[in-house]
């Protein structure tokens, strides 16, 4: 039978602080094998072993704490969840990297990659636009025109959980709608610029012999680059 130990003995078994024990238990990672509230020696160290090789499974091995990775623990406070958030996407596959810092052992080496963290947990933003309703406002009709853009690396989005499903999704943040407003336009926005109709603005295309933007005869419907219509905008 194996031995119980007290609460500080597992948090060393571990090789956490008390306060990242303490957090973990609150989040459910790890739970007493006992609940009587007059022992001290509640916990099993086998369990803490668990934990640790189940979030290591897999884990590379890290030198030391280069720019990008960090502690589990600093991860979950910079986005201001529990530790167990951060836990769970990685036993989900949510969060593919993680490495075991050399030097450092238990959970004190476990370290995940801060944009692999902030791709997985982010919420989704009041500013953030889906790929749909971004087609709209820019005046793509059919949204898997967008969607070949971004697939082709010619428009940028951000990653981000969708609240409803929790799979990762595509969705435009302010930084990216600047992104494409300064490389692409639309009829429609072309035609926001001008103060004239999108009618005034395609015939304008037309007669200046403005082409639509395509790659190695690959078309993308009525999306121009700026820099090819920089002259009807003075």
């Amino acid at each position: 039978m194996t031995k119980l130990i007290s609460a500080k003995e597992m948090a060393d078994a571990i090789n956490a602080t008390r306060s990242q024990f303490d957090l973990l238990v609150a989040d459910g990672v790890l739970k007493p094998e006992l609940t009587a509230g007059n022992v001290k020696a509640v916990w099993n160290p086998a369990d803490g072993l668990t934990f640790l090789n189940q979030v290591l499974r897999g884990a590379v091995q890290l030198r030391q704490a280069q720019h990008g990775w960090e502690h589990i623990s600093k991860a979950a406070q910079r986005l201001k969840v529990g530790p167990g958030t951060v836990i769970a996407a990685i036993l989900e596959g949510r969060i593919a990297r993680v490495a075991n810092r050399m030097g450092s052992e238990g959970y004190a080496a476990i370290h995940v990659y801060h944009d692999d963290v902030v791709a997985a947990l982010k919420p989704i933003g009041h500013q953030a636009i889906n790929i749909e309703d971004f087609a709209k406002s820019v005046g793509i009709n059919q949204p898997s025109i967008l969607k070949r853009l971004i697939e082709d690396c010619f428009v940028q989005t951000t990653a981000l959980q969708n609240p409803t499903t929790k799979a990762m999704q595509s969705y435009f943040e302010p930084h990216d709608e600047v992104a494409f407003h300064a490389k692409f336009m639309t009829p429609r926005t072309l035609a926001q610029e001008t103060g004239q109709s999108w009618q005034k603005v395609t015939h304008q295309l037309r007669a200046a012999s403005i082409q639509p933007f395509s790659v190695n005869g690959q078309r993308y419907g009525s999306v121009f680059l700026r820099s090819e219509v920089r002259a009807l905008l003075s």
